[in-house]
Formats: C-alpha cells, sequence, structure tokens
C-alpha cells in the first residue's frame, strides 16, 4: 500500500479519529495546506508584490530583487504548500519523507538561483560610480552580465549537487585541475581578455581617436575583448591583439588638447573636508578628471590601488579555501563518528568470543562442491570452529582451496596434508552466540553487562516474544548498541545548542543522519539507542541570525570608518550609496551560505566577522592618533613660524645687557 492506514490516529481537542477517518482528516489537512498556499499565492501576485514594487526605494538594487523574485517566491508558496501537504500524509512507503525533504530543498534552491538569475541587472551597478562612458559601454556591461549570471549557475549546480548527496570538494578541485589546465594551453586567449578589459576599464583611448602604437597609425574603429581594430590614413584596417597594446605605447592624439589644462593637485594630511568637497563640486559633471584629480592626489601620498584591494583579493581567496575545507571535513566527520561506532560496536560484542589467533580450533571439517572447476580441480572448504568455555560466543573461520579430485573430505588427515591451510586467508569471521553460555552467565551475575543487556532483552517490546536463542542474540547487540551509543555521546561535536557543529544550524536538520554509501542495516543497527537524536533538531537558527547580525555590524561600522572616502569617492557621491548596497547584499550571502553549510562554518564566519570588527576598530584609532599627532605638529610649526623673531631672543638680549 502507498499509505499506511493500521494504527493511524489523529486527534483534534477532544475528538480522536483511527483508521479511515483519521487517513481522511489527513488528507482533508493537506487540502487545507494547499488552499492556504493558493491563497498567500494570489495575495502576493496581486496586492503584495504591486505593492512593494510601487514604493520609493532608498537602495537602488531593492527594486531589481522585487522584479526578480516576484515570480520565484510565486513559486515557492506553491512548493511549500505541496511539501507540508505531503509531509501530513502517512506514507507507507519507507524514505518517502527523505525523499521529499530532499526534492524540497533542491526545488528551493533553484528558485533561489532563478531569481539570483533574473537579477542580472545588478551587476550594472558595479559600474554605478565609473563615468557616463564607462556605463554606457555595451561590451563591459555584457561582460559583467554573463559573468554574473554563471557565478549563479555555479552556485546553484554545486548548492543542488550537495542537496542530492554528490562530492562538491571533490567536483570543485577537479574542476580547479580542469580549469588549470585550459587556462595554460589557452595563456595567450586569456591575456588578450584581460588586456581587453583594462583597455575598456583604464580607457586610454575610446572608439572615433586618433592613435599611434608601434608602428601602426590611425582611427580606432572597434574595440573587443580580444584585439583592437585600427584604420590607417590608408583605410587599412590592423587588428591588433589587446595584450600588445597594453605593452606598447600608446600616443593618443584626441587627448592632447587637454594638455593647456593639466596642473598637480596636490593634498597634505592636513587637508580638510571642505577642501576635498570643493574639489569635488568643481568636477561633479566631469568625472574622469575628477578621477584624474583623485589619482594624482593617491600618487602624491603613497596610496596604492592595488595595496587597497590586495586584502579583498586574499580574503576572498581564503574565504573559498575555508568554505571547500569545512565542506570536505564536514562530511569526513559525521564519516568518522559512524565509523568510531562501529568499532566500538565490534570491539564490545568481540570481547566476548575467542582470540582465534591464540587457541586452535575445537573442530575441523570439510566440504567439497559439486562441480568440477575446468581444470579437473574440486574446490574444498575448511571449517574451523574456535570455542571457549569462558566466552559467549563462537568464532567460525572459513578457507578454501582449489585441490585435485579424489579427495575424501571425510578423511581429516589427508585433507590437512592436502594443502597449506594455515597460509590461505580466511574469509569474514561468523560469529553465533553460544545461548546457553549467554543464559549461565546472566544467571550467575558474573557479568553484569550481559546480565543487564539478557533482562532487557526478556522485557523490551523488541524481544519479549522471541524465543530463547534470539534473545541471546539481541542480548549481545544491546551490548554493542550501548557501546556505540557511549561512543556517540562520548565523541559527539556539539556547541551550546547545536547538537553537531558539522551540520547547519537548522531546525530540519537532525543531529543523526545517514551518510551515502552506508548500508540502511547497518545504520539502524548501531544508533538503534539513537532515535530522539534522529528526529531532533540539530539547532534552531540563531547561529544563522548572529552570521547576518555580525556581518550587518561589520559592513555599518566599515561604512561608517569609511564614510568620508565614499562620499568624496565620485564626482556625483555614488560610491556611499553602493557601500550602503554592500551592506544589505553582504549579510544576505552570509546567511545563505550560513543555511546551507556546517554550524562550525557560521561559527567561523561570525568569528571572522568579529574580528574584522575589533581590527577595524583598533586601526581607525591608531590611525586617528596618527593624524591627529601629524596635525599637531604642522599647527605647531606653522604657529612657531609667526612669532616675531625678536620674541624667540634670549631676555638679556631684549633689556639691551642690563639685568633687572
Amino acid at each position: 500500500m502507498i499509505f499506511s492506514i493500521r494504527d493511524l490516529s489523529f486527534e483534534l481537542g477532544s475528538m480522536l479519529l483511527e483508521g479511515w477517518p483519521a487517513f481522511a482528516a489527513r488528507a482533508v489537512c493537506a487540502l487545507l495546506i494547499l488552499l492556504a498556499a493558493w491563497l498567500v499565492r494570489r495575495w502576493l501576485t496581486h496586492k503584495g508584490f504591486p505593492a512593494l514594487e510601487a514604493r520609493s526605494w532608498h537602495f537602488t538594487g531593492t527594486p531589481i530583487l522585487l522584479r526578480s523574485f516576484a515570480v520565484p517566491v510565486q513559486r515557492m508558496c506553491t512548493v511549500v504548500g505541496i511539501y507540508l501537504a505531503a509531509s501530513s500524509l502517512p506514507w507507507a512507503i519507507p524514505g518517502v519523507r527523505k525523499l521529499f525533504l530532499m526534492a524540497f530543498q533542491l526545488v528551493m534552491t533553484l528558485l533561489v538561483c532563478e531569481g539570483l538569475y533574473a537579477a542580472s541587472e545588478l551587476a550594472d551597478l558595479v559600474l554605478a560610480s565609473c563615468s557616463p562612458e564607462i556605463r554606457s559601454n555595451k561590451t563591459l556591461l555584457s561582460l559583467l552580465n554573463t559573468t554574473y549570471k554563471v557565478l549563479v549557475i555555479a552556485v546553484g549546480v554545486a548548492a543542488g549537487a550537495q542537496e542530492v548527496g554528490f562530492p562538491i570538494g571533490s567536483i570543485v578541485a577537479g574542476a580547479g585541475l580542469i580549469g588549470l589546465t585550459i587556462s595554460l594551453a589557452a595563456q595567450e586567449s586569456a591575456s588578450n581578455l584581460f588586456s581587453g578589459i583594462v583597455i575598456l576599464l583604464d580607457k586610454p583611448f575610446s572608439v572615433g581617436d586618433w592613435i599611434t602604437v608601434g608602428d601602426v597609425e590611425g582611427e580606432v574603429i572597434d574595440i573587443n575583448f580580444r584585439s583592437t581594430r585600427i584604420r590607417s590614413p590608408d583605410k587599412t584596417v590592423n587588428v591588433i591583439t589587446n595584450s600588445k597594446i597594453c605593452s606598447a605605447t600608446v600616443q593618443n592624439a584626441a587627448l592632447r588638447t587637454m594638455r593647456p589644462y593639466k596642473f598637480t593637485l596636490g593634498v597634505t594630511y592636513s587637508t580638510t573636508r571642505p577642501q576635498l568637497e570643493k574639489l569635488q563640486k568643481q568636477y561633479q559633471n566631469d568625472q574622469q578628471m575628477y578621477n584624474t584629480k583623485m589619482m594624482e592626489m593617491y600618487k602624491k601620498n603613497g596610496y596604492s590601488l592595488w595595496g587597497a584591494c590586495l586584502p579583498m583579493i586574499v580574503t576572498l581567496v581564503l574565504f573559498m579555501v575555508v568554505l571547500g575545507a569545512f565542506s570536505d571535513y564536514s562530511a569526513y566527520t559525521n564519516v568518522d563518528v559512524y565509523r568510531n561506532m562501529t568499532v566500538a560496536y565490534n570491539n564490545a560484542v568481540t570481547a566476548y568470543a575467542p582470540d582465534v589467533t591464540q587457541t586452535d580450533p575445537v573442530s575441523v571439517t570439510y566440504t567439497q562442491a559439486e562441480n568440477l572447476n575446468e581444470d579437473g580441480t574440486r574446490l574444498y572448504t575448511r571449517i574451523e570452529t574456535y570455542e571457549s568455555g569462558d566466552k559467549l560466543i563462537r568464532v567460525i573461520l572459513m578457507r578454501t582451496a582449489n585441490l585435485p579430485d579424489g579427495l575424501d573430505p571425510n578423511e581429516a588427515n589427508g585433507m590437512n596434508e592436502a594443502a597449506d591451510w594455515a597460509q590461505i586467508p580466511a574469509g569474514d569471521p561468523i560469529y553465533e552466540v553460544r545461548t546457553d553460555a549467554v543464559f549461565a552467565a546472566a544467571e550467575s551475575g558474573e557479568d553484569k553487562t550481559v546480565a543487564d543487556a539478557l533482562a532487557w532483552a526478556q522485557e523490551n517490546e523488541e524481544g519479549k516474544d522471541l524465543s530463547r536463542d534470539e534473545q541471546a542474540v539481541l542480548a549481545m547487540r544491546r551490548i554493542g548498541r550501548n557501546a556505540a551509543q557511549v561512543q556517540y555521546e562520548t565523541k559527539n561535536s556539539h556547541f551550546l545548542w547545536v547538537k553537531n557543529i558539522w551540520l547547519p544550524d537548522t531546525s530540519y536538520q537532525h543531529p543523526v543522519q545517514k551518510e551515502s554509501g552506508m548500508s540502511q542495516d547497518l545504520f539502524d543497527e548501531i544508533t538503534k539507542n539513537l532515535e530522539a537524536e534522529k528526529s531532533a533538531a540539530n539547532g534552531y537558527y540563531i547561529l544563522i541570525v548572529i552570521s547576518i547580525g555580525s556581518m550587518f555590524l561589520s559592513q555599518f561600522i566599515m561604512m561608517k570608518s569609511q564614510k568620508a572616502q565614499n562620499e568624496l569617492q565620485t564626482a556625483d557621491g555614488r560610491g556611499q550609496k553602493t557601500q550602503k548596497m554592500m551592506m544589505i547584499i553582504m549579510p544576505i550571502m552570509f546567511g545563505i551560505f550560513s543555511f546551507f553549510y556546517s554550524a562550525a562554518f557560521s561559527i567561523y564566519m561570525i568569528t571572522s566577522s568579529i574580528y574584522g570588527i575589533i581590527s577595524t576598530l583598533l586601526i581607525n584609532l591608531v590611525i586617528d592618533k596618527k593624524f591627529r599627532a601629524i596635525e599637531e605638529r604642522e599647527i605647531q610649526e606653522k604657529y612657531n613660524k609667526r612669532i616675531p623673531q625678536a620674541a624667540k631672543k634670549p631676555e638679556s638680549t631684549r633689556n639691551g645687557g642690563k639685568k633687572q
């Protein structure tokens, strides 16, 4: 049957339904959930999103996100309704609920990626602080949009693959090797591509300018990511790769008219904010000239753009490395927990079995296969039984060998001499519980562990109706289960409210989960005493909230500490708006990472954010003290220059050499 009706109940207040009426009540609840999801979707379609889009938002990227996520959020409502409705039904098929959960997480991930993919206009905001020429460059905009969409697709595929159970760390490592191979094979093409990006951003010349590159002179007619086309005076079109242009000296005749207006603007440490604001106001309609003056100021004061970007690049690389390391180590740790539990289980049980390397078998028998092998030999099997009076388990080892036909398995001496059986490896040992020995050990009370395990097997629902032999086996399994439980409780990785830090801090994740590659029977056996952990919530989203809050606080402090820099970064002041947008985007990204990756990674991100906050505050404090000391010294020097020379003479000289 698809649904389980037996022992099904449905309780609503004082009313209790059982059997088919309970199933009907569950079905009605599922239909009500679907109806609620449909109503929420209609409200979002006709009222929610239209009202939000009609508002005037302070952040430029908010309308873009609303438009791109309108359809995915509506579909999310339908998916959530279907998942909750399907989960409320009493499915009889094993594992169907886990399949529903995996499908739900996969679909939700794809819908989030769909919304991010549709929000490709966010990439255009990266150029918001650039000049109008760069913002209107279709080639650069196309590159940004394509790069953004490829990143979204890559993240979506990685997240979906992780939900399905693929080893993301191995895939990323393989992709890195493939990417390295491709990059080595296409060095020239990559050089041309990056050179084209540099030309588009640096703008040493534009389409229509008359330039000279080496021996080629003419008008620029096209600039793309691979090459630049120049039409010579004789109408010949010269195609020059961008890497050659970047390594050569470019003379731009179109810029000669700007030379008479070139001057150097020096800005010292004592430059006041009003002076910088005056510079911004003076060139508010000429971003290119403003950037030129700012670069001259940076260069004079020893400021390097590469030095400013290097910490961000290093941080991004470290973040990706740590992300992959945490993912791989989380998977390893979860598997290692079950490996240690299995070892503890086996050690606890095999402690009651004789050591086959230290004792001789109590009996040896032989069997032979019915059919001959193709070479005329026959397969013989040696069965060795090991047993000890003080042990509760007997061990059976089997060794096989192809020997000449005609040997009699009943003649032990002849079979012993037919082969060197001691050198033939045995197969996996077979353990058999000695029922009489188990009951005798329990009755004597010499081994309290055995006595408690047998008493449990006889009284528990799982074993009270079993036969005497089956109860003895269940008692030994109970000993192994207890050992596995103790191993888990003493070695599990928990953190405050999070029961397993190698899983996300979410309520739908459970601290004990079956890992891929592990048989269901083995998992059920070693975790039999951990039924509560299999259904308990691993966390309560607290680390996710803290990671979002810590990143928001970090971005807020950074925005405040760089307020003047952001305001004066561009002629029209758009740099500050970009920083505000990052204050919203970065916490959301950290929240997504915390939601899909382990709690340990969330703790790392929180620690990193707190470290960034503290280091930013300390660095700002040190820099403020340094610049105050410089300003005080410059003020003192100016004050000393204004004091009359007579005031600096000794007292005796000013009094004409007379003593008072």
